[in-house]
């Protein structure tokens, strides 16, 4: 896949392989012309939203390989400082069998435990929220440390990825990162409720017969 992407955004395989393997930090130029080569809809570059891909050009294969890379470079071992902020209404409402979704919430911790860079905190259902309304969508923010590229915002859709380097987007964004930053609980106590959710999940799992 790496000799294919390469073709596609004219760059060396020897460039290709850095990036792949966290060996340097990607500008933005680079992550734009990736997500648009892997099938990531990158027309969002400006302030306007861009329309959802339509059922012809959606590709569930392409969007699950892009996340896998994106999830592989974030847990890297010299990869970036990566916070995560899980609502905990996706606990309490599982719409995919519950011991899935105890496995799933598990790794959560198990990487938290093992991972330095990464960061687990659990927004509470209950939390009352001023000024700021909960996303409908996740959404991911991204700095880099070279002056010249500008922080990106990246809005998840059931089909898609949109990536945004637009002012207005980017300072929504941010905003409310940084209102329900405050509203979320401390590592230590989002761990020890992510598990008790997970025990909780096998409990139902194991009386549902599954």
């Amino acid at each position: 896949m790496a000799d294919e992407l390469a073709k596609r955004i004219h760059y060396s395989r020897t460039k290709i392989s850095r990036l792949e393997n966290a060996s340097g930090r990607p500008d933005v130029a680079d992550v734009i012309k990736i997500l648009d080569a892997l099938g990531i809809t990158g027309a969002a570059r400006t302030s306007s939203p861009a329309p959802p891909p339509s059922a012809s050009t959606f590709n569930l294969v392409k969007m699950t390989e892009a996340r896998q890379r994106r999830q592989e470079l974030i847990l890297h071992p010299e990869g970036p400082t990566y916070t995560v902020i899980l609502d905990e209404v996706v606990l309490q409402r599982v719409n995919v069998p519950a011991g899935i979704m105890a496995a799933q919430v598990r790794y959560l911790v198990q990487l938290a435990d093992s991972v330095a860079d990464l960061t687990n905190r659990l927004l509470p259902v209950d939390t009352y929220i001023e000024g700021v309304p909960i996303p409908q969508a996740a959404f991911s923010l991204y700095t880099f440390s070279a002056p010249a590229d500008p922080p990106m915002v990246v809005i998840e859709t059931s089909s898609s990825d949109l990536p945004y380097t637009g002012r207005c987007e980017v300072e929504q964004h941010t905003k409310r990162y940084d209102l329900l930053s405050k509203a979320v609980l401390s590592s230590e106590d989002s761990l020890k409720r992510l598990s008790k959710a997970a025990d909780r999940l096998d409990r139902q799992s194991a009386g549902a017969g599954e």
